[in-house]
């Protein structure tokens, strides 16, 4: 499929270190396994890492005297064969690396053109001028020219090529034509070329798989010849396939592959033809493909023992390898060459294979199945209604109708299957200008991925949509990567930050948990791309960690998930597509190569550049699968095309060779070294010797592998890769080695033939045995000699050391007189340093230095000074005036000491003056000065130094103690500051609820007593009215009747009213009566909260609150009432305060209840609540929602202080936000130094 567009990428060599490898006019492998190549200025040697220059003439060091290479060949012995444009036949001997000179005056002519075996060991020579002979072994050459030729001169001169057949035919092309050699022969035929090409010259010729022989001419393409059933040659027609270089000028042809071959022209770069099945193209230089062919001047063609084809053109050397078929480089030419954009972002193949590209910079190419290119949707900006913006298209979708779904950064568009109108599509409740991810298609819907705007359902019968997953709990991450569809009409939606599952029927959205099947958490959740495989399991590629193995719910609806990290195999940290091939295996690109999974055992097979995957930066949302097989995976540079079932392993053994070897500084030819039986000697001056080695693998070297062991030294195999192939040993013990080296190829097959060098090291002469059994009897000889001679020196000694002893002991003993005093004064220091740092005062510091310096010291004056700032700060132990020092005095000794931080002496008149700095930790703190009478020698100073030392510790203490003192002074203030506040506040907020219950108790009392002032002017009146009608005598016995009526009645209003006021002031008493002693008495609950919640009715009324109070009648409870009030005053108050938005309708309860020795008071509310977040901090004090309202936040801290420390309970709140508050008070029996078993369970489980 696409064949077309398929392009041969080549490996090219046109430099090594700097020096051009150009004109390349041969290549041949000689029996080692080297390659070499022939080029116009230099033959060179290549073991796959580096070319070895044979150049520098006959005097050069390896006597190749020209480097004008026309042919190389290789001979039954497997010994190379030059030939040169100025220096005739040259062969190498491998032996010394060097090559070795044919006799010219034997030869036809210098300029030798073509060189071939004769089938019985020696060499035909075809040259400039004639034909030559070589018979085996023999250097001298016989000319076959003209009249001393039996077939009358048909051969002639100017010999272009020659070859021998499978029948032991020799072929003789000349620039005239063609003449041949039957077996068993002495005479030339000449054959006649078709009409066609009479006059051309034949420049090659080539012996096919069938034994078939092909002529390359000069002017009209190939010839074929073969054989007739008679033994005669007879031209056979070319095959039509072979007209793209019917006038070409051949220079090579090979048979790459069976029947499949390549024929390398001047100018018009390779031919390929398959005679199978008739097909044939054209391998040329493709400017914007870096790694096509070098250059479309082929030169010469050759195939290696590893079937790697080598082409050698003008500017350069470039490799293929035929068996990697399984990895095809595709691209189209561009509909715009001058853009020279190969990118395929997104990729499609319709049911009539087709491929769809949707290009980097907008537009999409179409191919038919051969790869030419059908149609180019192009990009216009300007047109945006009917044609495709300028934005990169990253999916494609397919209808049962013909209908393609092209979806890009811009917008959904839509064609059909012959790309022909563009039209852009308006989804609804959408914006036109989508940013599209990915498409599919289910039958019904188009499922449209959108980077910004989630996922949503297209149906295009009826021209709606809608969203999905985007409910409480669906899809969290609007970001859309990826879709697929999912088995049982789901859909797979990758994220940004995750995997879905949603249910295309149902709409309900599943996050899948990815790190369940990883040992790490995933560092990124970015889903690349999806694809699920024949088991219904879901295969995941993950940005930056690699590739997740999605299984089907159990039974549990839980999904298994197998990962495979990128610490596994470091290609997968750039996994991008994924895919499954035809067996099942999974497939997955990267940014250096792609990856095969085996879905059942998980093992992991990469494929690089080496492979033939030559892209790199694949594309995650271009993948797709073609109707043989194939497997799709877009690239920034093309795509990679892959073929599953022509994978073939790479088994080519190949061979180890030397490359450079020494022995000591002497270098001696890497085959000599390679094919001895003789050991290699290594004499003491050499100390060791070094190898190159090299894998001949030329398909990747830098994959090949090396072990070696030096047998009689080393006990298990050392290995090294191809950056590192040289083998080293030096200073070997003198004895026999044997050497082995073993190279794998680039599968890491190792070599089945090893490498073996013996080695002989000689031994040193003083290494030698008999050296040895000299050295011992000399040596005992000497020890003889020694001991009388030392004998002798002993006695001498003792004598002198008897002296010595006895004035070592004078001196030992004024030594130990000495030492008996310095640990005196060490001690005496180490109690110094205790003095001087026990204290904090530096008046007392100064006093035990002065002591100090003057029982262990000669100093007549002693000054501490103290840095302060910008001077010093002097201060004496007798009280001494001294005058303070600036630190920028330069005539000042404690100054120029402390600012240089070096001890200082200096003369003065009383004396020597000896200034030391005072150091800690990097800082100066100040000087310490001593005057004596005289200088100080090494004990002395060092003595000064410790006490120095001690001083500024002890200035450093007294500091820190100064500074800390300062700060506890500074913060015990802040602390009384800040209790009196407190206490302020609190006595504040003490008054305020004392003001509002001193206003509810006269709402309340106001009431009554109005009631008892009306109902007194109202008997006023009728008693002012009865004495005016008895002092008219207008009484009547009715009228009375009727007033004593009124009066009686008003009465009773004036009693009731009386007695409810009194109440209220008892009431107002009883919870007034806080600031008095603090008695515990028995308190009936039945009777003090209803009164409390009379006060508090007034405040909650004025919100149209209800309160209610339910306690058992009865319930009595020993404690302080007055706590207990002020408490519930402060809980009721902050209810009303806060419970309720203003104007609300709400209900507030209170309840009281005995339960195991506590009594439980509760106060309930059914307003808005307190959040989870303010709920902990409401009893601290200060804290208020509603400090703008003046409201200080103390009263529930002070209902809890009152619970909690007078009451000895304990204070809690519930409460559900939108619900309502219940604050629980916990009040135990205060009768009794402590709390019954029973009540202190309760209590502590009420405060846990």
């Amino acid at each position: 499929m696409w064949r077309n567009s398929v392009i041969d990428l080549f490996t090219r060599y046109n430099e090594d270190k700097g020096k051009s490898i150009e004109y390349i006019t041969a290549i041949q492998q000689d029996r080692e396994g080297f390659l070499w190549v022939g080029t116009a200025g230099d033959l060179a040697r290549f073991d796959g890492y580096r070319f070895k220059s044979y150049g520098g003439g006959a005097t050069g060091p390896y006597g190749l005297p020209d480097s004008n290479i026309r042919t190389l060949h290789t001979d039954v012995q497997g010994r190379l064969w030059v030939g040169t444009s100025a220096a005739g036949l040259v062969r190498y001997d491998a032996a010394t690396d060097r090559f070795v000179r044919v006799p010219l005056d034997t030869m036809s002519h210098i300029d030798v053109r073509s060189i071939e075996d004769d089938g019985a060991g020696g060499l035909w020579v075809g040259t400039e001028g004639g034909l030559d002979h070589l018979a085996a072994n023999q250097e001298p050459a016989t000319h076959l020219h003209g009249a001393d030729n039996p077939a009358g001169g048909v051969v002639g001169d100017k010999i272009q090529a020659l070859k021998r057949d499978h029948l032991g035919y020799l072929w003789v092309g000349t620039a005239n034509g063609l003449a041949y050699l039957p077996p068993g022969q002495t005479e030339f035929r000449s054959l006649t070329l078709p009409r066609s090409a009479a006059m051309d010259g034949v420049t090659t010729l080539y012996e096919d798989g069938h034994g078939r022989l092909w002529l390359g001419t000069s002017r009209h393409g190939v010839l074929l010849l073969q054989l007739d059933n008679t033994g005669v040659p007879q031209f056979q027609a070319v095959p039509a396939s072979f007209a793209g270089v019917a006038g070409d000028w051949v220079k090579a042809i090979l048979e790459v592959q069976p029947d499949v071959f390549w024929i390398g022209t001047m100018g018009d770069g390779l031919l390929e033809v398959d005679l199978a099945s008739g097909a044939a193209k054209t391998i040329k230089r493709n400017r914007t493909v870096p790694d096509s062919l070098l250059n479309d001047n082929i030169l010469s063609l050759y195939k290696d023992k590893a079937g790697l084809v080598w082409v050698g053109t003008y500017p350069g050397l470039c490799r293929f390898d035929p068996s990697a078929q399984a990895f095809r480089f595709l691209t189209p030419i561009s509909s715009n060459p001058q853009t020279e954009d190969r990118s395929a972002h997104s990729l499609m193949v319709t049911p009539d294979g087709k491929l769809w590209l949707g290009r980097g910079r907008g537009g999409v190419d179409v191919l038919d199945a051969s790869g030419q290119l059908v149609s180019h949707l192009a990009s216009d900006p300007g047109n945006p209604e009917h044609a495709l913006p300028a934005k990169v298209a990253r999916s494609f979708a397919v209808q049962q109708n013909g209908t393609v779904w092209i979806g890009t950064r811009d917008g959904l568009y839509r064609t059909d299957l012959s790309a022909g109108a563009v039209h852009l599509t308006r989804v609804p409740g959408l914006d036109a200008a989508l940013n599209i991810s990915s498409l599919q298609w289910d039958g019904t819907h188009l499922w449209i991925g959108d980077s910004n705007v989630g996922v949503w359902a297209y149906n295009p019968a009826t021209g709606s949509a809608h969203p999905l997953g985007q409910g409480t709990g669906g899809l969290q991450d609007q970001r859309i990567t990826v879709l697929q569809l999912a088995d049982d009409h789901g859909l797979w939606i990758g994220t940004y930050s995750g995997l879905y599952l949603a249910g295309i029927d149902s709409g309900t959205v599943q996050k899948i948990d990815l790190d369940s099947g990883n040992p790490t958490t995933l560092t990124s959740h970015n889903i690349a791309s999806l694809a699920t495989d024949r088991q219904g399991r879901l295969w995941a590629t993950i940005y930056g960690q690699g590739v997740a193995m999605i299984g089907k719910p159990d039974a549990k609806g839980r999904r298994p998930v197998k990962f495979l990290a990128s610490d596994v195999e470091p290609l997968l940290a750039t996994a991008n597509a994924v895919a499954q091939d035809e067996d099942g295996f999974i497939w997955v690109s990267t940014d250096t190569g792609v990856v095969r999974i085996d879905p059942i055992t998980m093992a992991i097979r990469p494929f690089q550049r080496s492979d033939g995957v030559w892209l790199t930066t694949h594309w995650s949302t271009s993948v797709a699968k073609g109707p043989n097989g194939e497997i799709l995976f877009g690239a920034e540079d093309g795509v990679t095309l892959i073929h599953p079932r022509l994978l073939a392993d790479w088994t080519f053994v190949p061979p180890v060779v030397v490359t450079q070897a020494y022995i000591g500084r002497r270098q001696i030819p890497g085959s000599q070294v390679a094919h001895t039986t003789t050991p290699l000697t290594i004499h003491p001056d050499d100390h060791g010797f070094r190898l190159e080695v090299a894998s001949l693998d030329f398909s990747a070297p830098e994959r090949n592998r090396y072990a070696y062991k030096l047998e009689g030294l080393d006990r298990d195999w050392l290995e090294i890769d191809g950056n590192w192939r040289q083998i080293a040993y030096t200073n070997l013990p003198p004895g026999n080695y044997t050497l082995r080296v073993r190279g794998s190829n680039r599968s890491g097959q190792w070599s089945t033939a090893e490498l073996t060098v013996p080695l002989a090291v000689l031994p040193a002469w003083y290494q030698t045995w008999w050296a040895q059994m000299l050295g011992i009897v000399a040596l005992a000889g000497a020890v003889g000699l020694l001991v009388r001679g030392r004998t002798a020196i002993l006695r001498r000694r003792q004598q002198e050391l008897e002296a010595v002893v006895a004035q070592r002991t004078v001196e030992l003993t004024e030594a130990n007189a000495a030492l008996t005093q310095s640990a005196a004064i060490l001690r005496r220091l180490g109690d110094a340093g205790q003095d001087i740092t026990a204290t904090l005062i530096l008046d007392a510091v100064l006093s035990t230095l002065k002591r100090y310096v003057g029982e262990l010291l000669t100093g007549h004056r002693l000054v501490l000074y103290r840095l302060q700032g910008s001077y010093l700060e002097p201060a004496t132990a007798d009280g001494s005036a001294v005058e303070p020092v600036y630190l920028e005095d330069p005539l000042s000794l404690p100054a120029r000491a402390a600012q240089s931080r070096q001890e200082l002496t200096e003369t003065v008149e009383d004396g020597v003056a000896l200034a030391y700095p005072l150091v800690v930790e990097n800082r100066v703190l100040g000087v310490l000065v001593v005057v004596a009478d005289h200088a100080y020698g090494d004990r002395e100073q060092m003595i000064f130094r410790t006490l120095c030392a001690y001083s500024a510790i002890a200035l450093e203490n007294a500091e820190s103690y100064r500074r800390a003192e300062t700060a506890w002074m500074e913060t015990a203030q802040a602390l009384a500051d800040l209790r009196t506040t407190q206490s302020k506040l609190i006595q504040q907020e003490k008054m305020a609820s004392l003001g509002r219950l001193v206003a509810g108790v006269a709402h309340e009392v106001n009431t009554p007593l109005g009631v008892v002032l009306t109902a007194a002017g109202s008997l006023r009146g009728s008693l002012e009215d009865v004495r005016d009608n008895i002092a008219q005598g207008k009484l009547t016995r009715n009228a009375l009747e009727t007033g004593l009526e009124e009066w009686s009645d008003l009465a009773d209003l004036v009693e009731r009213n009386t007695k409810r006021t009194a109440a209220l002031v008892k009431s107002f008493t009883a919870i007034a009566a806080e600031d008095g002693e603090s008695k515990v008495t028995e308190v009936d609950l039945s009777t003090l909260l209803p009164d409390v919640a009379n006060v508090a009715r007034t405040a909650l009324a004025q919100g149209a609150i209800e309160l209610t109070v339910d306690v058992p009648y009865g319930l009595v409870v020993p404690t302080v009432p007055e706590s207990l009030v002020n408490a519930l005053t402060h809980i009721l108050a902050n209810t009303a305060d806060h419970a309720f938005d203003p104007g609300a309708h709400g209900h507030v309860t209170v309840t009281a209840s005995a339960e195991g020795g506590v009594v439980l008071i509760s106060v309930t509310d059914n307003g808005r609540g307190i959040s989870a977040e303010v709920l902990p901090h409401i009893l601290d004090p200060f804290f208020t929602t509603a400090r703008g309202r003046g409201h200080p936040g103390l009263g529930l801290h002070v209902a809890y202080n009152h619970v909690t420390q007078r009451l000895k309970g304990n204070l809690t709140v519930d409460s559900v936000l939108g619900q309502g508050t219940t604050v629980t008070l916990v009040i135990p029996s205060m009768i009794g130094a402590s709390l019954s078993a029973t009540a202190a369970d309760r209590l502590r489980a009420f405060r846990a």
